[in-house]
């Protein structure tokens, strides 16, 4: 699903952030634009900062390199947090055109 928001993305060695546009986020990953390249498997943390009109939320991830193109890097998920699997769960939700999908991806998500 499309989506734009700020990402701060931490290894051990360095952390980024990545002010722009997400290509997509899902249950599995999140694809955020960058021009910073990290090497493919290279653990990483993230958070993923939420804003409404009155509030700020940030979902706490972890995840590893999975792949990256011209326009930056694909993170797989590894490992968050209840709250930040209930958060990423109800905006993938909210926002996926195919319901069924999004179901069937977080039953995936868990195994």
């Amino acid at each position: 699903m499309p989506f734009s928001t700020r990402v701060v993305l931490a290894t051990p060695e360095r952390e980024l952030t990545a002010p722009g546009d997400c290509r997509d986020i899902s249950m599995n990953g999140i694809f955020i634009r960058t021009e910073e390249r990290l090497p493919l498997g290279c653990a990483c943390q993230l958070a993923v900062c939420l804003s409404g009109s009155s509030s700020r939320l940030e979902l706490h991830l972890g995840g590893v390199v999975s792949r990256h193109d011209a326009d930056g890097l694909g993170i797989h998920f590894t490992d968050y947090d209840l709250d930040s699997y209930i958060h990423l769960k109800n905006l993938v939700r909210l926002n996926a055109a195919d319901t069924d999908q999004v179901e069937a991806e977080m039953r995936k998500s868990l195994t």
